[in-house]
């Protein structure tokens, strides 16, 4: 409700008194000790909007700023206690965000719920509260800009280590001078410093020429980074926006093991479209269909059971061959798993007819994009389809992970 909604609201109440005392038409004055002023009842709660959810930080923000005074606090509340206060002069200067790092006593913690409350306070009253619950990310996923300072935790103390070359995109946590991590703790007590995070750096490569990559623990001091993306959907975006690049390369070749993607050209197979696209946000897969299958994501639809295993390869068969998944229950950047052949020739003794031997990557509106070999495709190997009509002519979806949660 705006202030003029106020101002009309006000006059017909005052309209009302006078129609209905006795019958006389009552002036309403100061002395006649009647005032009718913009109260807690005639103001409009702060409208909140969902803005950004991190592990570690939840935004929110006041979209009916026009509709109070100048002057007017707004008053934040974390879990029942009071965390912050701002004017709205200083939320019109932040395009009405309000930032929530702590619960009023201690640090956010990732995957848990709190309960937000905004009161707006001006002279002539206040406004009703407004309430919302909103439940941080269980991951961090920090931008590391270009020229910060890596540590290594040695001894007790940070002992620099080396320089960013250019920005990147990583899973951290915030923690404190000693490298421990500051979620659930007092803020009292500690302060976020540094963010411990982890790179995925390159580590050889293996029989089939794949570039191997693993972990590397460093930390970095908390003011040469900054929370990566402005929500969860951005890092899906980033993902999918890589693997959605490879499908529009003018020269595409279907290559097992192979990991190019040049300006104009692309060069991989299933597994590597989308090992290369999480690697845009720090994330490492292994170069095989299965084993990105259970590489610790989230798992939101199973329709396969392991029917044995030949040769340390397994063999899987549907639980409910009738059965599919809803395509709106899935979010782009998912992982969608096919039972089929692996891709081994036949006489490689690992070779199974149905073991987890393809993947797409889920990028909304109920399509895929995926690098494939089937079905005499030659100029575009790499291509987005409908996943419809791939289960209907070829594969069923037999799992769906989620990496980006």
């Amino acid at each position: 409700m705006s202030m003029k909604s106020i101002s009309r609201r006000a006059a017909a109440v005052m309209s009302a008194l006078v129609m209905t005392m006795g019958g006389a038409c009552l002036p309403l004055t100061a002395a006649s000790g009647l005032c009718v002023t913009a109260s807690a009842e005639q103001t409009s709660a702060p409208a909140l909007k969902t803005a950004d959810i991190y592990g570690s930080k939840l935004s929110v923000t006041v979209t009916n700023l026009s509709d109070y005074p100048d002057g007017t606090l707004f008053r934040v509340y974390v879990d029942g206690r009071k965390i912050k206060t701002y004017t709205k002069e200083k939320l019109d200067s932040l395009s009405g965000r309000i930032s929530v790092t702590h619960d009023g006593e201690n640090w956010l913690r990732g995957g848990t719920a709190y309960n937000i409350k905004v009161k707006a306070v001006f002279p002539e009253g206040g406004s009703e509260v407004s309430k919302l619950t909103l439940k941080t990310t269980k991951k961090n996923w920090f931008c590391v800009k270009k020229g910060a300072e890596l540590y290594k935790l040695s001894g007790g103390e940070m002992v620099y280590k080396k320089t960013m070359s250019s920005a990147v995109i990583c899973r951290g946590a915030l923690a404190d001078s000693e490298g421990k991590a500051v979620a659930g703790r007092s803020r009292t007590e500690v302060s976020p410093e540094y963010v411990k995070i982890y790179l995925p750096v390159k580590n050889g490569k293996n029989e089939n020429n794949e570039q191997l990559y693993k972990y590397v623990t460093y930390y970095v001091k908390n003011g040469s980074s900054r929370t990566a993306v402005r929500s969860l959907n951005a890092l899906r975006k980033k993902v999918t926006d890589y693997a959605l690049g490879m499908s529009r390369k003018k020269k595409q070749t279907y290559e097992l093991c192979a990991e190019y993607v040049g300006k104009n050209e692309t060069r991989s197979d299933c597994s590597g479209l989308t090992k290369l696209s999480y690697l845009r946000i720090g994330w490492y897969m292994e170069h095989n269909a299965e084993a990105q299958a259970e590489m610790g994501g989230k798992t939101v639809y199973n329709n396969i059971k392991l029917k044995s295993e030949k040769n340390g390869v397994r063999v899987y068969e549907f639980i409910d061959p009738e059965k599919r998944v809803d395509y709106s229950k899935l979010k782009k950047g998912d992982l969608v798993f096919f039972v089929c052949s692996t891709n081994n020739q036949e006489t490689d003794p690992v070779y199974v007819s149905d073991g987890i031997g393809h993947v797409g990557m889920y990028i909304g509106s109920g399509k895929m994009v995926h690098f494939t070999s089937s079905y005499g495709i030659t100029n575009h190997p790499c291509r987005t389809e409908k996943l419809a009509d791939y289960e209907k002519y070829h594969l069923v979806i037999a799992r769906a992970v989620r990496f980006i949660y």
